[in-house]
């Protein structure tokens, strides 16, 4: 898709009031229309704007890059940074995306529902990425939201510190906070 459409889905979630989008997308370019948009949904909407880092295993990509948005990164099933992964200091927090690359993972991915590649073949498949790390995040944040915590402040305070501290103590440009454990966030409520 393009950023315009991005941009529509955007402005559309503002109309209706959502209070958490995930945008699992990236691209290493600065869109400032974006950037806008998403500081409208932020400040003006009190949205909630979770993004996945990218899949390039370098810098960061855009919207994650952009400070006002939960940046997620993917961890593999020895919780450590998958090679693929965006890291860096916009990192905010980490779920597991698999790694389906490395001989002895070849099946572990996360298993999705959806369209893979056509899109026209809808079912469960097994993927990788941050693009499967994100959704995890935005579904904790709902389930915290639904307990009635709404601040966006309260909610980030919540997860970043209930997660788990996997690869340097305190949050670093790896991990973020550490692993997203809903678990120990749900003790919080």
């Amino acid at each position: 898709g393009s950023t315009l459409t991005v941009l529509k889905a955007l402005n559309k979630a503002i109309d209706d009031g959502v209070n958490i989008v995930n945008l699992s997308l990236g691209s290493p370019r600065n869109d400032p229309f974006l950037h806008l948009t998403i500081l409208s949904a932020v400040f003006f909407h009190n949205m909630i704007v979770v993004a996945a880092t990218g899949n390039g295993g370098g810098e960061i990509f855009f919207p994650a890059a952009f400070p006002e948005t939960i940046a997620v990164g993917a961890l593999d099933f020895d919780k450590q940074r998958s090679a693929y992964s965006g890291f860096g200091e916009e990192l905010d927090i980490s779920a597991i995306g698999g790694n389906t690359e490395r001989k002895e993972f070849r099946n572990h991915g996360v298993v999705a529902q959806g369209f893979v590649n056509d899109q026209t073949n809808y079912g469960l498949y097994i993927l990788d990425g941050t693009s499967v790390a994100g959704p995890q995040v935005v579904g904790a944040l709902a389930v915290l939201y639904s307990y009635g915590i709404t601040d966006s402040a309260k909610l980030k305070e919540i997860l970043f510190g209930t997660a788990e501290d996997v690869m340097r103590p305190g949050k670093d440009v790896e991990s973020g906070a550490g692993l997203l454990r809903i678990d120990l966030a749900l003790e919080e409520v």
